[in-house]
């Protein structure tokens, strides 16, 4: 079993927990771009705020961009619960979340600055830059179940596992 590297993982926090203080978001009407915390912040709060997306609100027109900027909100704390408990579900969700911002940026005509990278870079850099010993021990029994091909594909409906070990787990030998 292979020990996870911990350098790419703290760094990845590192580069992360720095992107909260850098400009994250530009192309406001104040002209002045915010910061990665400010923008966490308000991406939150849009949960307490659902009445934005009734008749005559800022988004009664854009209910798409309103989901996303929810969806937003939650990458903070999805990513934080994947720091505490590390899951193959988390890291993928979190991939899929990702994007939301994006769509979110190109409603509202945002532009996304340096600290919107950093941050990315800092969840891919934990996301996948080490291997949690919880997911290497998991891969071992994998490995074992399902023979030598399993470590070839990452999905288990497309493992090809070599027949004499098969039977055996299947018979219980």
């Amino acid at each position: 079993m292979r020990k996870p590297q911990k350098p790419w993982f703290l760094g990845g926090l590192i580069i992360y927990l720095t992107s909260f203080f850098l400009n994250a978001v530009g192309g406001l009407p104040a002209g002045q771009p915010i910061r990665g915390f400010v923008s966490a912040y308000l991406a939150l709060l849009s949960w307490l705020n659902m009445g934005l997306m009734r008749q005559g609100h800022a988004f009664a027109d854009k209910r798409l961009a309103f989901v996303c900027l929810m969806v937003s909100g939650l990458i903070n704390p999805a990513f934080l619960l994947y720091v505490i408990e590390p899951s193959k579900i988390f890291r993928r969700v979190l991939l899929l979340m990702i994007p939301s911002c994006w769509i979110f940026f190109y409603y509202e005509h945002l532009i996304p600055h340096e600290g919107h990278f950093l941050w990315i870079l800092g969840m891919l850099l934990v996301l996948y830059g080490a291997r949690p010993a919880k997911l290497c021990q998991r891969k071992a029994e994998d490995l074992a179940l399902r023979g030598p091909f399993a470590s070839i594909s990452p999905y288990p409906w497309l493992s090809f596992p070599v027949l004499g070990q098969r039977r055996a787990v299947i018979s219980g030998e």
